[in-house]
């Protein structure tokens, strides 16, 4: 009564569920009628094979035929890779092992060449060694699992990482079992368990446990297997995942037949051999068949026994498995040679582009070492020009100032030779005045007083005239002196410039006395003036030297 209720209650459930993923399909394809764009609809014809997947392996089949049409009639993507790789894994489901290699093949290929995340290698990975444990080819299905683990361990995103290894921990288990490690397949177990309770993946710990019963049924341990069997069978229960359920059916089965409650083991085997047909799942309608073989030849019942062993020789026939496992071998091969055929076609490519890459590296050295060998005798030719530029410069200053020096020196003498001139004319002067003021001591008084008056003017005359003549002269030599001695010292008298230029002139007070006609005392004491307007208070400061720098 109980067990009658549970599987109504297991009925409505599914009941329940299916409406809900009609639902969800008939929205899909209401989506993919209206979709316009082949990326749009291909992604939609994926969504469509995941919903069927589960319970319609058939027409996930016709649906995954035309995304894979659709998505290798554009260019190759990621949509194809999982295209080819949900196609695998329906064919692993049903059975078609050599096929499903060819399509997982492919899609490790693109998600390799696309440098897809490392997940969606790992996984398809997994596929392959998959198929190659159920063909009994454990060692390569433990080398693929293996590599899978490298790859998934380098999965950034902790949720993805944990689920993905609790699949591979689980199948490096079996595949550990099926080879004889027993103590590496219970510690793969247990830690896809408890991997999968960490990252709450329901399904993976059905199966774990599955594992766990299988591994101690064979080590005769039959109640801890039966034990680890059923609370698999009621987690997949739970999880109506309809594709597992048939292996915990059988495990189950097989231990009532072990203890003699036939009754009990039919039934089992009969509802796992439903879903395995509703699946369409060829390996387990080959595993049904067996156990109801055994079932009924237990029984003595040989018709049954005869009808399903024949069944049981017809899939084994179809599965072929040690045949199919050579032709994996074989396709695998073809692959990974055609793989590396790629890569040394790309290291080829690499190497020619880097001898390219080089040359033209080479080429550009070269023209950049002319630009600055060109650049540079420019610059030296530029240079050279400079510096002779600069030497015709130099010699043409050179030559001006030697010019200017001869001008200047020929200035100095002619001022020289004018101030010998004055200092001539002046003496002259002088005596003919001495003359005349010591002839008119003899003359008359009216005569004495006008030759007294001729000597004043003309001496006058004499002063004025010779120091308008001595300026000019002056200046033309020293053109800048009077500007810069008046910028300097303002306060200066013009008798104290006249004086200071006489002293520019390096002359003696006895030559300054004889022009100005002032004794040479009236010279030193109007030199001793200028020094203190000059601020030319120490000994050791002298007067010419000074008024030279002005």
């Amino acid at each position: 009564m109980i067990r009658f209720v549970l599987l109504l209650l297991l009925t409505f459930l599914a009941f329940s569920v299916n409406a809900a993923n009609d639902s969800k399909l008939d929205s899909l394809k209401m989506e993919l009628t209206v979709a316009t764009e082949d990326t749009l609809k291909a992604r939609i014809l994926s969504d469509i094979v995941s919903q069927y997947m589960e319970n319609d392996t058939d027409s996930a089949e016709i649906y995954s035929d035309q995304a894979i049409k659709l998505l290798e009639s554009i260019s190759p993507s990621i949509y194809l890779a999982k295209a080819y790789s949900a196609r695998g894994t329906l064919l692993i489901h049903k059975g078609y092992y050599f096929q499903a290699v060819d399509y997982l093949m492919k899609s490790l290929q693109l998600f390799e060449e696309l440098g897809h995340d490392k997940y969606q290698i790992a996984a398809t990975r997994n596929n392959i060694g998959v198929v190659y444990e159920r063909v009994k080819d454990f060692e390569s299905a433990a080398d693929y699992f293996s590599t899978a683990v490298e790859v998934a361990e380098q999965v950034e995103d902790d949720k993805r990482r944990g689920v993905i290894l609790c699949n591979l921990y689980l199948n490096l288990g079996s595949s550990s079992d099926g080879i004889g490690k027993k103590e590496d397949a219970l510690h793969y177990f247990q830690k896809a368990r408890q991997l999968a309770e960490k990252h709450d993946q329901k399904l993976v710990k059905a199966k774990a446990l599955n594992n766990l019963g299988n591994f101690y049924a064979k080590e005769g341990e039959t109640e801890e297997a039966f034990k680890y069997h059923s609370e698999a069978l009621k987690l997949k229960r739970e999880l109506m995942d309809y594709s597992s359920l048939p292996s915990s059916m059988f495990a189950v089965a097989n231990y009532h037949i072990e203890h003699g409650e036939f009754a009990i083991a039919e039934k089992y085997l009969e509802e796992a051999l439903d879903f395995a047909t509703k699946y369409n799942s060829v390996y387990n309608l080959r595993e049904a068949h067996q156990f109801l073989f055994e079932l009924y030849n237990h029984m003595g019942n040989l018709e049954k026994a005869l009808e399903h062993h024949i069944l049981f020789k017809q899939y084994t026939d179809e599965i072929r498995g040690d045949e199919n496992s050579k032709k994996i071998n074989n396709l695998i091969q073809k692959y990974e040679f055609e793989k590396l055929q790629r890569e040394a076609e790309k290291r080829q490519q690499a190497k020619e582009q880097r001898i390219y890459a080089g040359a033209v590296l080479a080429a550009l050295l070269i023209l950049i070492i002319y630009f600055l060998y060109m650049l540079q005798r420019s610059k030296t030719k530029a240079a050279l020009l400079e510096m002779q530029r600069s030497e015709l410069e130099q010699a043409q200053l050179q030559l001006s100032n030697n010019n200017l020096e001869q001008q200047l020196s020929f200035k100095n003498k002619e001022l020289t030779t004018n101030v010998m001139h004055l200092l001539q004319k002046n003496e002259l002067i002088n005596k003919v005045s001495e003359e005349l003021m010591t002839a008119q001591r003899n003359m008359k008084r009216d005569n004495q007083k006008l030759v007294r008056q001729v000597v004043f003017e003309l001496q006058s005359a004499s002063n004025e005239e010779m120091w308008k003549e001595f300026e000019m002269h002056f200046q033309q030599v020293h053109s800048g002196f009077y500007e810069s001695l008046n910028e300097k010292y303002p306060d200066l008298t013009p008798n104290e410039r006249k004086l200071c230029a006489f002293l520019r002139l390096n002359m003696s007070t006895k030559d300054i006395s004889a022009i100005t006609h002032q004794s040479p005392k009236s010279i030193d004491m109007a030199r001793f003036r200028l020094r203190k307007k000059l601020n030319l208070n120490g000994a050791d400061q002298d007067l010419y030297t000074f008024v030279a720098t002005i």
